[in-house]
C-alpha cells in the first residue's frame, strides 16, 4: 500500500515577486563605471539584477573592490528539510562577488563568472537576515578573483565563496539580450 496516496496533498502557498526587465535597465548603464552602477543600485536609483530583485537581495555597502549584500530568506526559499536552500546561499554569494569585481571596472566593461567554489558551513534559517561581504583579492586586465563570506544576523558564518571572473570590455549593449549565446 502506498502511504502517499492516503495523505491529502498539501495546500500550496503563494509569493509574488517584482523585477525589472534587463533590457529596460541596460540603456541607463551607458557611461557609468562599475562603481557608479553599484552605488546607483545601493541608493535605489537603478534596480539590481532581476534575480536579486525577485529574491530580495539588496546592496547595502559598496566601495571600490568591496560589496556587502543582505537578504532575509523567506519560507519559499527553504528546502524540504526546512532550512534555507543552498541555491539561495549560492545566489547571494554569486551576486556579491560579481558586484564586488564590477565595482572596480571602467564604463563599458563587465565581469561574468567563469569559476565558482562554495563551502556551506551552517544552515540558514527563514526570517534571519543574511549578510554577504565580498572583497576583490586580485583584479587583472583579463581575470579577477573574489572571496566572500556569508553570515547571519547572529554572527554565525554560514558559507564562503571564491570566484573567478573574466574581465570583458563591451562595445555598447546592443548584443546583450536574452536567449542563447552566439
Amino acid at each position: 500500500m502506498n502511504r502517499m496516496s492516503d495523505a491529502p496533498a498539501p495546500e500550496p502557498h503563494h509569493a509574488t515577486v517584482e523585477f525589472h526587465e534587463p533590457g529596460d535597465v541596460l540603456p541607463h548603464l551607458l557611461g557609468l563605471d562599475g562603481l557608479g552602477y553599484v552605488e546607483a543600485v545601493r541608493d535605489g536609483r537603478l534596480p539590481p539584477d532581476p534575480l536579486m530583485e525577485a529574491m530580495g537581495i539588496a546592496v547595502t555597502e559598496v566601495e571600490a573592490g568591496r560589496v556587502v549584500m543582505e537578504a532575509v530568506p523567506q519560507r519559499h526559499h527553504l528546502n524540504l528539510g526546512g532550512i534555507v536552500h543552498g541555491g539561495f546561499l549560492a545566489t547571494i554569494l554569486d551576486a556579491a562577488t560579481g558586484f564586488a569585481l564590477h565595482s572596480t571596472l571602467p564604463a563599458g566593461a563587465t565581469s561574468p563568472h567563469v569559476a565558482v567554489a562554495y563551502q556551506f558551513l551552517r544552515a540558514g534559517l527563514p526570517g534571519v537576515r543574511m549578510r554577504a561581504d565580498a572583497q576583490v583579492l586580485r583584479k587583472g586586465t583579463r581575470l579577477g578573483h573574489v572571496r566572500a563570506e556569508l553570515s547571519d544576523e547572529n554572527g554565525r558564518q554560514l558559507a564562503t565563496a571564491e570566484t573567478t571572473h573574466a574581465v570583458v570590455v563591451v562595445d555598447g549593449f546592443d548584443h546583450l539580450q536574452a536567449g542563447p549565446s552566439a
